[in-house]
């Protein structure tokens, strides 16, 4: 029995959307260390302002 249209478009959605999503992440991860080990000064002030942020909140 097949699915319906909607089934396989749904499906095929769901599956581009989880494809992009994680080819962001991995992105986002490579651009953060790399940026780390060029500026890790300027890194190492924002994680400490952003968990000071954290606490404070």
């Amino acid at each position: 029995m097949l699915l319906p249209d909607y089934c396989y478009y749904y499906y095929y959605y769901y599956y581009y959307y989880y494809y992009y999503y994680y080819y962001y992440y991995y992105y986002y991860y490579y651009y953060y260390y790399y940026y780390y080990y060029y500026y890790p000064e300027t890194t190492y002030a924002l994680l400490k302002k952003n968990a000071n942020s954290a606490i404070n909140s």
